[in-house]
């Protein structure tokens, strides 16, 4: 139980990354943007080593009550951490600084409410399908 609340911890914040991973595979981010590129993947690095030591324990396994004051992989898992939000915080002010050379075109209204009531068919869709699953499974 342990072990699966510690996962879920990072693989949560690692799938919010999925879109812009998206984007960078889609529309080659590494030559429209190589800072942003290398901040983001370096800050996923860090935090895939930083879910290493707080998973694993490696050093306090390795040579137990040598590591129980300095270099306990908790203390480990804060450094990595703290380097990923470094390199977040760099990742972000360059985007904004990229956006605001050449910010876009407004929205339209096709463009925000449009894919709003998109969303809101699908959900009732899925949430109807459940629905009849569930009723299904009473008969």
């Amino acid at each position: 139980y342990p072990f699966a609340v510690r996962t879920f911890v990072f693989a949560m914040p690692l799938s919010m990354a999925c879109p812009i991973m998206l984007e960078s595979l889609l529309f080659d981010l590494r030559t429209r943007n190589p800072t942003l590129f290398v901040y983001f993947y370096r800050r996923y690095c860090w935090l895939l080593v930083a879910a290493f030591f707080n998973v694993s324990k490696i050093p306090e396994r390795i040579q137990p009550g040598l590591f129980d004051i300095v270099g306990h992989s908790h203390q480990l898992f804060h450094i990595f951490t703290f380097l990923s939000i470094y390199d977040q915080v760099h990742y972000v002010e360059d985007g904004l600084a990229e956006f605001l050379k050449a910010p876009l075109d407004a929205p339209t209204y096709l463009g925000t409410v449009g894919y709003m009531l998109l969303l809101t068919l699908c959900l009732v869709v899925v949430v109807r399908r459940f629905l009849s699953v569930a009723d299904l499974c009473k008969q």
